[in-house]
């Protein structure tokens, strides 16, 4: 299969850049897209969707970095902003769910804000895509492909996410293959956990490390085999998140280049069967 994939960046990491920074930045990179936040305090809020979302995409894509997809709130002025500026996708995550409600009713609460935002998906030609977060909510594929199987895969798609499904212990080809019939794209971001510290007479929790794609818990290798194997049709969205702010410029870089080398690599492997 010789088709390319895009390759996108997450840009919440650079949320005090403007349109044009954003891409003075990230456009000499190579990337060929973005995954744009629109979200309280960044370029683009919510309130103000319906009006610059076009404009935003306009002046990206002119920059050779076209919008593929936003992080942004289920209300009617993304949607409208969306369809105007010919972005797909709203990615969303059901996260900060409290524990201690039991979790069969947070899923009816969180399949009740599907359902309401279905009108709208329909209306605007706009896809919800769901991403699983580790921690309380949804956190495995399992869990985000029992929240929406019952709905139709045109409106309401699934993103599978290497850095937590590997903080989840879900080896990636079984959480690529529970999602895939409504995969829609991937996050690429690496993770792994290390201890908090704890007085000696304490429990000792641990938190996650962001770090480079090679480092993680979940194998890049085997998600882009996968992924080539079955004629993958969808983007990768390299996450930009790492621990150590500092070095997130230059660990994204590299990390494009890893995950882009792994997909050639796994692209020659399947066009030799």
């Amino acid at each position: 299969m010789n088709r390319d994939i895009p390759f996108i960046v997450f840009t919440k990491y650079w949320k005090t850049h403007s349109l044009s920074q954003l891409a003075d930045t990230l456009a000499p990179l190579g990337f060929d897209g973005v995954e744009l936040p629109v979200r309280s305090g960044f370029q683009i809020e919510p309130s103000c969707a319906d009006q610059e979302l076009y404009h935003a995409q306009k002046q990206l894509s002119d920059a050779g970095l076209p919008i593929l997809s936003v992080a942004a709130p289920l209300e009617e002025k993304v949607f409208y902003g969306c369809a105007q500026a010919g972005i797909e996708q709203i990615r969303i995550m059901f996260t900060g769910q409290n524990p201690k409600i039991p979790y069969f009713q947070r899923k009816k609460e969180m399949q009740s804000i599907l359902s309401h935002a279905l009108f709208w998906c329909r209306d605007y030609g706009v896809k919800i895509a769901v991403q699983p977060h580790y921690g309380p909510g949804i956190a495995q594929s399992m869990e985000l492909y029992d929240l929406i199987k019952d709905y139709d895969p045109q409106y309401i798609g699934a993103i599978w996410d290497a850095g937590h499904a590997g903080l989840a212990g879900e080896a990636p080809e079984q959480g690529l293959d529970i999602l895939w019939p409504y995969l829609t794209g991937i996050n690429l971001k690496s993770a792994y956990y290390l201890p908090s510290k704890a007085a000696p007479s304490e429990e000792i929790l641990y938190q996650p490390y962001f770090t480079e794609g090679r480092e993680g818990l979940c194998s890049w290798n085997r998600a882009t085999q996968y992924l080539r194997s079955h004629n993958f049709t969808g983007y990768v969205c390299i996450f930009a998140e790492y621990t150590d702010l500092s070095q997130t410029l230059m660990l994204t870089k590299k990390d494009l280049i890893y995950a882009r080398t792994l997909m050639n690599q796994a692209n020659d492997s399947a066009n030799s069967l």
